[in-house]
């Protein structure tokens, strides 16, 4: 059964690689059903990409195609990326949302991304809030 959802197509790379998405917390441990799974464009050749979907009892996406530039740029020596970026954001309910902003996705290559989930608490979620360094692993670099 497919449980994705492709609210917006962007069809501005021409090829396309793929990305599973990993939700688990304790550390990898154990693995969350039905965290919702939502992936965007991160520049501005697929900023029109929008996807949602759910984690299985395992944890994982199914393999969700994403459009990405043709492999034959990592050759080039020019300037241009050979890979797509995409935002990541992964939720559910009693746990802090993931976010990472900066996957990348390269033409007929699966990318494993893994959101390691941290619990909240229902009596002081105040002290239980992790670092924000925790809550997003990487940030698209400034030059």
């Amino acid at each position: 059964m497919d449980q994705s959802q492709e609210m917006t197509p962007s069809r501005q790379y021409n090829d396309e690689g793929y990305l599973i998405v990993r939700a688990f917390t304790a550390g990898g441990f154990i693995p969350l059903e039905n965290a919702r799974v939502t992936v965007r464009g991160g520049d501005s050749n697929n900023q029109q990409y929008l996807l949602e979907t759910v984690t299985d009892r395992s944890g994982a996406t199914e393999i969700i195609p994403l459009p990405a530039p043709p492999p034959q740029l990592s050759l080039d020596s020019a300037s241009v990326r050979p890979y797509a970026t995409y935002i990541v954001e992964v939720a559910k309910d009693m746990f802090y949302t993931y976010r990472d902003e900066n996957v990348t996705v390269f033409a007929d290559i699966t990318s494993l991304q893994s959101a390691n989930m941290i619990p909240t608490s229902m009596y002081r979620p105040e002290e239980n809030r992790p670092n924000d360094a925790l809550l997003t692993t990487r940030a698209e670099e400034t030059p």
